[in-house]
């Protein structure tokens, strides 16, 4: 089923002459007084605004939204409280948004306008308010029905939204930034989504193929269909006298290994996982060179296992549901190129992602075996239930390898205990460099993307070493999950900065509140966004 697309623009005008749906206005609880602006909106509505405020019915409390019924150029207008300004945050301004934006999808309003002024104060500027609220909604407004068959009919969707303002500023490169970053996360959010039967190792490596292949654009001038292409060539394109479709070059590179390969690179860890399925591993590298190739580039890999049994140390009942998630980082991963690649960002990035099902077969791999890793390095396998490691171990070891990149970034599904560390609020992650700490911490400020640093101690190393082998997997004890999962991890970067992103809780939502729906969450897209655009080397 096609996904229905959604306008957002910014357009300078007077309350007054806007002509939608519904008019969204937010209030601070200890500021419910109109501005000018407001005071001959409410007068052309007869004086409809201040009453419900004078009469108590709008108190402007946290959340609180209050709609009423005009049926004139504006049909409805959407009173939204905000809470006590001093509390006031990005943090509380997105869910605001999100939850708003909802509310009227669910209503059937089919488009609506944002007062950009009414949900501003002097910690939030012009640029900031704009993109957020642009990312927020279209975030928001998220929905999975790719394999609903009742009801199509009646599924509500918002066409368009629109940011009025004052201000003579353009906003272009929030809108479109934000339109991209919302689009990554939400295609993150259908891949992750997506069955397991349907979504399998192949499957993915195809998806991926696809993202590099060159875009064809056909003639929709006048319209606004053309999305996700380079802004220049869509400006191009539409000031074309007679344009005819065209293809616009992908500035991705995909290769995609096989098993065969996979077994010949000596990956033996990652064919030791994939050997007891029969859907064959593949390796997806995607290649993105926006600051030229002598810039040494940053990798970013992530574990792709798209369906965890737990191996011969089987999940139980309820844990094994929802295990198509655990392919989470390697999807979030090449949706985060394909996003700097339609930016244009001056970043150069490789994408390696280690595709695999860990499955319950003759063939599998079992506990006490020995594996020996891309590095040569040996490892004794204690669980077959903690297999994203050991996939990530051979995909770190060749992207340091092959790459030799400034940094690296894993994103994983890795461990259970996230939710022991930070439950559903937030994401552990670890580093070997603090420099490269730092850029996530600051990533994650900006993003509203809550990480928090876990200490990689060398104290945590004599939980992993093997009476057999260079190194075992997992603990005999299981403390400390989380670091002990990276401090396994460390082995196979090469002393290369760092981090280690545990997304074992954050890739899925038990709510749909805020920005967050029920299902994948498309977690660390918006956070690996915000840090490489602003990167510097």
């Amino acid at each position: 089923m096609e996904k229905a697309t959604i306008s957002v623009k910014v357009l300078k005008s007077e309350l007054s002459k806007v002509k939608d749906n519904a008019l969204v206005i937010g209030f601070f609880k200890d500021k419910l007084g109109l501005s000018v602006e407001l005071k001959k909106l409410d007068k052309d509505f007869n004086n409809i605004v201040s009453l419900c405020i004078k009469n108590s019915d709008f108190k402007g409390e946290k959340g609180e939204v209050k709609t009423i019924f005009v049926n004139k150029n504006i049909k409805n207008i959407v009173l939204v409280g905000l809470g006590e300004e001093e509390k006031y945050s990005f943090d509380v301004f997105s869910s605001t948004i999100a939850d708003v934006s909802k509310r009227l999808r669910d209503n059937s309003t089919e488009s609506f306008s944002i007062h950009l002024e009414s949900f501003k104060n002097s910690k939030l500027n012009d640029k900031e308010t704009v993109e957020k609220i642009a990312l927020s909604s279209l975030m928001g407004l998220y929905k999975f029905t790719e394999y609903k068959t009742k009801g199509k009919d009646k599924i509500k969707n918002i066409k368009g939204i629109t940011i009025i303002t004052d201000s003579n500023k353009k906003f272009d490169s929030q809108t479109i930034y934000a339109s991209v970053v919302a689009d990554a996360v939400n295609k993150t959010r259908d891949l992750v989504n997506t069955p397991p039967n349907v979504a399998t190792p192949e499957y993915v490596a195809n998806y991926a193929k696809e993202l590099a292949k060159p875009t064809k654009i056909k003639d929709f001038r006048g319209t606004s269909k053309i999305k996700d292409f380079a802004v220049q060539k869509i400006q191009e394109f539409s000031r074309t006298k007679n344009p005819k479709d065209f293809s616009v070059k992908s500035n991705l590179k995909c290769t995609v290994f096989d098993e065969k390969q996979i077994a010949k690179m000596k990956m033996g860890c990652f064919i030791g996982v994939a050997q007891g399925s029969i859907n064959k591993p593949r390796l997806v590298v995607l290649e993105y060179y926006g600051a030229g190739k002598i810039q040494k580039p940053i990798a970013i890999v992530g574990k792709g296992i798209t369906f965890d049994s737990g191996g011969l140390n089987v999940k139980p009942y309820p844990f094994i549901l929802n295990m198509k998630d655990d392919k989470g980082g390697a999807v979030a991963a090449m949706h985060v190129i394909e996003a700097c690649s339609k930016l244009k960002l001056p970043v150069n990035l490789v994408v390696v992602a280690p595709l695999c099902e860990n499955m319950i077969d003759a063939a599998s791999y079992r506990p006490d075996d020995v594996l020996t890793a891309y590095n040569k390095m040996t490892v004794e396998i204690r669980n077959t239930d903690a297999e994203g490691r050991l996939v990530l171990a051979d995909a770190l070891a060749y992207a340091a390898e092959q790459y030799k990149p400034q940094a690296i970034i894993d994103i994983a599904t890795l461990t259970g205990a996230s939710m022991i560390v930070l439950g559903y609020a937030g994401t552990p992650f670890l580093s070997n460099d603090s420099k490269l700490g730092d850029k996530i911490k600051d990533a994650s400020a900006k993003s509203l993307e809550k990480v928090w640093e876990l200490p990689l101690w060398q104290e945590y190393e004599e939980s992993i070493k093997s009476d057999v082998a260079d190194v075992k997997h997992i603990s005999d004890d299981g403390d400390a999950g989380v670091i002990i999962g990276a401090t396994f991890l460390k082995n196979f970067v090469n002393d290369i900065p760092w981090v280690h992103i545990d997304i074992g809780t954050t890739v899925w939502s038990k709510v749909d509140k805020g920005v967050l729906t029920k299902g994948a969450t498309g977690a660390t897209v918006r956070l690996l966004m915000e840090m490489l655009r602003e990167w510097k080397n």
